[in-house]
């Protein structure tokens, strides 16, 4: 099991709840579980009723009821709970881009169908009335000229007919037809499965970045509750004449700074948990919690294979590269059904046409093997060609730049990888050392040696080192999806 489907805590641990205001309260561990308030009973209701209508809606249209158990980690009063996994398998069922490359699909299945029954015969049947008339006879007097115009009433008459038409040999024309389809299919899946994998990297690296943006969240407001006991500490200290007024200017400005910075954290985790509702596919505004992956849990090792490795597994795997090579294939069978190719058809026709004033009935059958070819067609055919051609060659050079696109990016995701290692290794060094700086301070501090002052910026040095510590594993976890997904690969490679 790899890092990103690790089953969540409890849920009396905690969770991140979507949209809360994390300056209005101090986050509280049981949100999950603490009964709702009198005045929010309401809302909370109507949430619960909205969620179980749409619960019922996707176990009926979509998916079972047990794969929406599945995506969620845990049920809540009010919120749906993901983790990672859940919320790239709920991406890849819901996500609207997805969706549309779907329905290309389900259309290149149904001409690769149509493709396949141009061997089968076809029968189309017809009929038709016509009025006739009306006709009357008369002998017009020119001498030594006999003329009669024959005349008549009105004549209705019916016809019916029914043909047969039978390929019988197309000379490779619905061969080429059949296998333009199958590849033209083969060429829409495969996008569809590039697609899903950048929506797979898209959706992990949201999380990721919602999970990071609300963990400083909690950093800032540990350092704003710091900053305000120094400078409550500092204006204490200055009543007493211990320090200058310079000691507590420079705590306020520090309580300022803390504050400025804690309101922009809360800024961008809200903005991170809206562009993961977006990448989902959710409704906008919908409230979610997630599971982020414990900082202290994570293993970081650098990847089993080197760069040279990773660029020969993205060109052979990634679904985008073989979908242009196959789009090559595609351009050669565009080229040979552009030329003139000689039909050989079986028509069977069968009429029978009735006069209803006339009491007359005719019957009608004819059997037709008919061989047909272009012998001349002002050079239509070879105009195409020469389209075709210069297609494929287009096709051709687009290839080779995208495989340089692709050496560039899993070399650019392999290397960033390998940085985020280094800085977890530095950010490990520093934290240790912000730890152990505390320590002593704390006990400095106990003992008279250091003052308050000093112990504070120990503590505010620590907070500053998880920070960069936090940094650097998600940079890395988000640098690991990066390199998967550029090598065309859904599952981690470290």
């Amino acid at each position: 099991m790899n890092r990103f489907q690790q089953k969540p805590p409890a849920i009396e641990a905690g969770g991140l709840l979507y949209g809360e205001k994390y300056s209005d309260a101090p986050r509280r561990p049981d949100c999950y579980t603490s009964p709702p308030e009198e005045d929010e009973t309401m809302r909370l209701a109507l949430i619960m009723v909205a969620t179980a209508f749409l619960s019922i809606f996707i176990g009926n249209g979509f998916a079972p009821a047990d794969a929406t158990e599945n995506l969620l980690a845990e049920e809540s009063e009010s919120v749906l709970v993901f983790t990672i996994e859940g919320a790239v398998e709920w991406a890849l069922e819901y996500n609207h881009e997805i969706a549309e490359q779907r329905s290309v699909v389900e259309a290149a299945v149904a001409r690769d169908r149509a493709s396949r029954l141009l061997y089968y015969p076809s029968l189309d049947v017809g009929g038709r009335m016509t009025s006739v008339g009306p006709e009357n006879s008369v002998d017009l007097p020119i001498p030594g000229v006999p003329v009669s115009i024959e005349m008549s009433d009105t004549d209705l008459v019916s016809s019916f007919n029914l043909s047969l038409t039978q390929p019988v040999y197309m000379f490779g024309a619905i061969d080429l037809a059949q296998r333009g389809s199958s590849l033209s299919l083969q060429q829409e899946r495969l996008g569809l499965e590039r697609m899903e994998q950048i929506v797979q990297r898209d959706v992990e690296e949201v999380y990721l970045q919602a999970a990071l943006a609300t963990a400083l969240v909690d950093i800032a407001r540990k350092a704003v509750e710091t900053a305000d006991e120094r400078y409550r500490i500092a204006e204490l200290r200055f009543d007493e004449g211990d320090v200058a007024r310079f000691e507590v200017l420079r705590s306020e400005v520090s309580l300022a700074t803390a504050w400025d910075e804690l309101f922009q954290a809360e800024t961008n985790a809200d903005l991170a948990m809206s562009a993961l509702v977006q990448k989902m596919g959710l409704p906008s505004g919908t409230i979610i919690g997630i599971f982020p992956p414990d900082p202290e849990e994570v293993d970081p090792s650098p990847p089993d294979i080197t760069l040279e490795e990773a660029r020969f597994i993205a060109l052979a795997n990634r679904a985008d590269v073989r979908a242009l090579e196959l789009g090559i294939d595609i351009a050669d069978v565009g080229i040979q059904s552009q030329r003139n190719r000689p039909s050989l058809v079986f028509q069977g026709n069968y009429s029978l046409a009735d006069r209803a004033f006339g009491f007359q009935q005719e019957e009608n059958w004819s059997l037709i093997l008919n061989l047909n070819y272009t012998l001349f067609d002002s050079g239509r055919a070879r105009a195409s060609m020469d389209e075709a051609r210069a297609r494929r060659d287009a096709l051709a050079t687009r290839i080779d730049e995208v495989r340089s696109l692709v050496e560039l990016e899993v070399e650019s995701s392999y290397l960033t990888l390998v940085q985020t290692l280094e800085r977890i290794e530095v950010a490990e060094t520093t934290l240790d050392s912000a730890r152990e700086a505390l320590r002593i301070a704390e006990l400095g501090y106990s003992e008279g040696v250091i003052t308050y002052i000093d112990y504070q910026d120990a503590d505010l040095g620590l907070r500053q080192a998880e920070m960069l510590f936090l940094r650097a594993v998600y940079e890395y976890l988000i640098a690991e999806s990066r390199l998967n997904a550029a090598m065309g690969l859904s599952s981690p490679v470290t």
